[in-house]
């Protein structure tokens, strides 16, 4: 038989049981950018807790590039790999772009973040409400902490204070968006590089 102290322990134990499980499903608030300058600070996410992040890659593309930037006042040499994807998501139809950058081995400086949606057709984009994150059940291994919109004219995804050291390849970042056309009509950038690299952006 059980004693008062063993059921009141039976049932504590259930409850937090069921606590985990509520916790281990609950779904996963978007991480959203609502105007210029606004910063979000990002956690990571997977399907298992945004399923609405499922959809079919409908383009892709490798960049691999040779850049100038500058590092604390020196002008540096950088190569790297740029990967950019287009992902219509299939409950709405509407497409996410996402990014991963991949810093060569022989490169000597790290790298603190990336810039994307520059282009003149992205902008009325950037008006609304951005969905922003980077995903923990892709490959890579450095996220972005941050995004931020900045100025309403480009998207800064910030890898500090971890940062991207050479020979290391950045966890896969997305923005969803409004938008359900696409073209090759956007850049990308490293933070304080001169360089720009052609990407896929919403298209009107």
């Amino acid at each position: 038989m059980l004693n008062l102290n063993t059921f009141k322990m039976g049932i504590v134990t259930c409850a937090l049981a069921v606590m985990g499980m509520l916790a281990t499903h609950a779904p996963v608030k978007a991480v959203v950018l609502v105007g210029p300058n606004s910063i979000a600070n990002l956690g990571g996410v997977n399907l298992q807790s945004q399923p609405s992040l499922r959809g079919v890659t409908v383009a892709s593309v490798t960049r691999e590039f040779r850049t100038k930037f500058n590092y604390a006042g020196k002008i540096v040499i950088w190569s790297g790999v740029l990967r950019n994807q287009v992902v219509r998501e299939t409950a709405t139809g509407k497409l996410a772009f996402y990014y991963q950058i991949t810093s060569v081995s022989s490169n000597t400086n790290n790298i603190t973040g990336l810039f994307t949606f520059m282009g003149a057709q992205s902008a009325p984009h950037l008006q609304g409400s951005l969905d922003v994150n980077w995903r923990s059940d892709m490959n890579g291994t450095v996220n972005p902490s941050t995004a931020q919109n900045a100025f309403g004219s480009y998207i800064l995804f910030s890898l500090q204070p971890t940062q991207l050291a050479p020979g290391q390849t950045s966890r896969w970042f997305y923005i969803r968006t409004n938008a359900v056309n696409f073209a090759m009509n956007d850049t990308a950038q490293l933070q304080n590089s001169f360089d720009p690299i052609s990407v896929y952006g919403p298209a009107p």
